[in-house]
C-alpha cells in the first residue's frame, strides 16, 4: 500500500510509487517482448492512490502500454500457477509464491530472504531467467516458520481471529514464545489442524 511501513523501513524506496516505476523500466528494457506485466494492488489498499492511472502513465512512458495490466482483485492462488515469476518489495505475496513454487525476484527485506528461496540475480535478469525456489529449503521454510514465529489464524474473520488469538495465548501462558510448539508433547495444546 503506498503508506505501508515495510515499504519506508524495509526497502530502498521511499515509496511504493518508486519500486513500480523501477520494475516497469526494468521489464520495458528487458523482459521478453511476448511477456506481461501484471501489477496488483494490496486487497486492502485504501484507495487514496490512483494507481491505474500511476501503472498507466509508466506504462506509456515507457512503451509497454500493450504488455501491462493493472489488477484490483483476483484469485491469488490463481494467478500464481499461471505466472513465469513474482516481483514483489516485501509482500507476504512472496509466502504465497514461495508454497506455489514460483520464482521469486525480492526487492526489499523480507523474512523468506534466503538463497535459494529466492532469486538473487538481477531484476532485468530476472525477466529472461527466473529461478525458482528449492522445494526441499522452501518446505523447510515454512516447517520452522509455522513451528516457531507464526500462529495459525487471520485477522479478517472471527473465526480465524479465534484460532490465533488461542494459539497466542497458548504460547504466552506457557513460556513458549519463538520455542517449537508443534514437536512439544504437552497436554491440552490448542489444535493447529483447524
Amino acid at each position: 500500500m503506498a503508506t505501508d511501513f515495510q515499504i519506508r523501513s524495509y526497502s530502498p524506496y521511499e515509496k511504493l510509487d518508486d519500486a513500480i516505476e523501477e520494475v516497469i523500466q526494468s521489464f520495458a528494457s528487458h523482459a521478453p517482448k511476448s511477456t506481461k506485466l501484471f501489477i496488483k494492488i494490496h486487497p486492502l489498499d485504501p484507495g487514496l492512490k490512483n494507481w491505474a492511472q500511476l501503472i498507466s502513465k509508466l506504462s506509456r512512458k515507457n512503451g509497454v502500454d500493450a504488455r501491462v495490466y493493472y489488477l484490483k482483485g483476483g484469485d491469488l492462488s490463481k494467478l500464481l500457477e499461471k505466472t513465469r515469476g513474482v516481483v514483489t518489495v516485501n509482500s507476504t505475496v512472496g509466502l504465497w509464491a514461495l508454497r506455489k513454487s514460483c520464482p521469486i525476484k525480492l526487492l526489499g527485506e523480507a523474512i523468506y530472504d534466503v538463497v535459494g528461496l529466492v532469486d538473487k540475480q538481477s531484476l532485468d535478469d530476472f525477466w529472461i531467467m527466473p529461478k525458482p525456489p528449492n522445494p526441499d529449503l522452501s518446505k523447510n521454510f515454512f516447517k520452522a516458520l509455522a513451528d516457531t514465529v507464526q500462529l495459525r489464524g487471520v485477522f479478517y474473520n472471527r473465526p480465524g481471529l479465534d484460532a490465533a488469538v488461542d494459539v497466542a495465548v497458548y504460547r504466552l501462558e506457557n513460556n513458549l514464545i519463538n520455542s517449537p510448539l508443534l514437536d512439544l508433547k504437552v497436554k491440552n495444546r490448542p489444535s493447529l489442524a483447524k
